[in-house]
């Protein structure tokens, strides 16, 4: 998800998840809610997405692991029935 569709869906939303949460929780929990929101707006700046090694990998390397072991495989169904 780019930033902008992230935006987008912020907006959209405009905090009702955690005032949900603040309707289910004590001060207390209304306090951490806020400062998890903080943390995780700031981990969001610090890491972009697309800036994670995993992201860069390229899976096609693995695709004949994912067609050999992968669900609906025959090797994946034998497992499945120990």
């Amino acid at each position: 998800m780019s930033q902008a569709e992230a935006a987008v869906i912020k907006k959209a939303e405009k905090g009702a998840t955690n005032d949900w949460i603040k309707t289910k929780v004590n001060d207390m929990g209304d306090n951490l809610v806020d400062q998890f929101t903080v943390e995780a707006e700031a981990l969001v700046k610090a890491n972009p997405p697309g800036s994670h090694v995993l992201e860069k990998t390229d899976c096609s390397k693995y695709e004949k692991y994912f067609a050999r072991y992968g669900k609906g495989t025959e090797l994946f169904k034998a497992k499945q029935r120990k």
